[in-house]
């Protein structure tokens, strides 16, 4: 505004801050109550300080506004406070959440290096923007990593959203810097007994590149020609056995193990073969005609850590073929013959120009021409050469009333994503990272296929 003889201009430097500051402190006006961790301590917060803040918070709160007399308030919680919504984090801890509200009050946190995993996997499951950038802008650095935090930042590096990449090879170097003889790397494989195998031989098998000093150390990226295989099996002889490769489902072992399994010493590799073998079933491997079989374990073991409640450990799956278009003429009605009714379902889809694009769905497909809703559901791209490097692009909270949709002239269709009889829609262009990994646009279909998890 600019000053003139009948105005008197005011600027006071940080008041909002001052203001938000004392707010942050104040719970006299707080209507929302927060339950963190599994004993559920109460924090008492702002409506409009979460919902201007989170996408997540904004939408929750609009749904589950409700009188204050009908909200039971824990006995450390004033009855004259005047709360109108409760919203529990039960697998958040208090220090976290108190980095997060001083985030979202007054715009800086101090957050400790022991927490900083755990803020930032806060932050991109509950759409905090601005909190997730700051932190990935500073892991991305490296300036964030120390050997205190770089193997959880590993670990979690695919939850830590398109980055995820970046942390991994960071979190490595780091971890790298402090293991390099085998002492160090035994005392750390036993220290972690909590990570799972896949975890474990990950961590052994980038160490053993640090070890003859590979440039590139992630699992992902090929062994060089002038790598000393003999060296690195001695290197991990003693190490395999603290490994737990026998705890590994079939499909981690044909992912993560087989390809590279002349590194295991050989009496070792021939007992994991044997024992493989005994497990193998028909429903341990699902050949794609989209995805060749290495291709299709790896994508699919990257797909199952995306969906909520699934841990590494436990991503043992079978995949079920349901319906292959190609044998059916690409036909929606073949479509819904074969699918309707089935929950938990894989579509991937292969374009004219060679693409492949897909999505998931946990609710059970229909012919009923209405929306589908969902608790977890996400559309993604693939390369079949860079199928770890998959790119994922989860329906927010608000939008998974309509998640899927069901209709007798559409073959499988997302949020986001149609399958119209020999054509695909994608409604919208998704970019990650400033690269396009979804374009919008009407593509024909060569090629789609179904498949069940159980």
């Amino acid at each position: 505004m600019i000053a003139s003889d009948t105005t008197f201009n005011i600027s006071t430097t940080n008041h909002s801050t001052k203001i938000l500051s004392s707010l942050r402190n104040n719970s006299e006006f707080a209507d929302v109550l927060l339950l963190i961790g599994q004993d559920e301590a109460p924090m008492l917060v702002h409506s409009n300080i979460l919902a201007c803040s989170s996408e997540y918070y904004n939408s929750a709160l609009s749904n589950r506004w409700c009188p204050n007399d009908e909200i039971e308030l824990p006995l450390e919680v004033d009855d004259n406070a005047r709360i109108h919504v409760v919203l529990a984090h039960p697998d958040v801890e208090v220090d976290v959440m108190n980095c997060v509200l001083d985030y979202l009050y007054t715009g800086a946190a101090t957050i400790p290096q022991a927490l900083l995993i755990k803020v930032a996997l806060f932050a991109n499951q509950y759409l905090l923007d601005g909190l997730k950038f700051s932190i990935d802008g500073h892991l991305t650095s490296r300036k964030g990593l120390t050997s205190a935090n770089a193997l959880e930042c590993y670990c979690c590096s695919e939850r830590l959203g398109p980055l995820h990449s970046q942390f991994e090879e960071h979190a490595l170097d780091v971890m790298a810097a402090d293991l390099k003889d085998s002492l160090a790397m035994a005392k750390l494989l036993e220290a972690r007994s909590h990570l799972s195998a896949a975890h474990r031989w990950e961590i052994l098998v980038s160490w053993s590149k640090v070890r003859q000093s590979v440039v590139d150390i992630g699992l992902v990226s090929d062994l060089p020609s002038d790598f000393d295989k003999d060296a690195a099996r001695t290197d991990m002889k003693d190490l395999v056995n603290l490994v737990g490769v026998c705890d590994l489902s079939c499909n981690q072992y044909v992912t993560l193990v087989e390809p590279i399994q002349f590194l295991l010493p050989e009496t070792t590799r021939e007992f994991i073969q044997a024992h493989f073998s005994r497990k193998r079933t028909p429903e341990s491997t699902c050949i794609s005609n989209i995805l060749d079989a290495q291709s299709f374990g790896k994508f699919m073991l990257k797909l199952t850590g995306q969906i909520n409640g699934i841990e590494p450990e436990n991503t043992l799956f079978a995949a079920k073929l349901l319906f292959r278009a190609s044998t059916a003429k690409l036909s929606a009605a073949s479509f819904h013959a074969a699918c309707d009714g089935k929950t938990h379902t894989v579509t991937l889809i292969k374009h004219e120009d060679g693409k492949i694009v897909g999505g998931y769905g946990d609710a059970a497909w229909h012919c009923q021409g209405e929306e589908i809703p969902v608790q977890e559901s996400f559309i993604f791209s693939v390369h079949q050469d860079l199928v770890l490097h998959a790119e994922f692009f989860h329906v927010q909270p608000h939008c998974r009333e309509r998640g899927m949709f069901g209709c007798v002239f559409l073959g499988p269709t997302f949020y986001g994503l149609e399958v119209n009889e020999k054509h695909c829609m994608i409604s919208t262009s998704y970019l990650t990272n400033g690269e396009t990994f979804l374009r919008r646009g009407i593509y024909e279909v060569v090629e789609y296929e179904v498949f069940q998890l159980s």
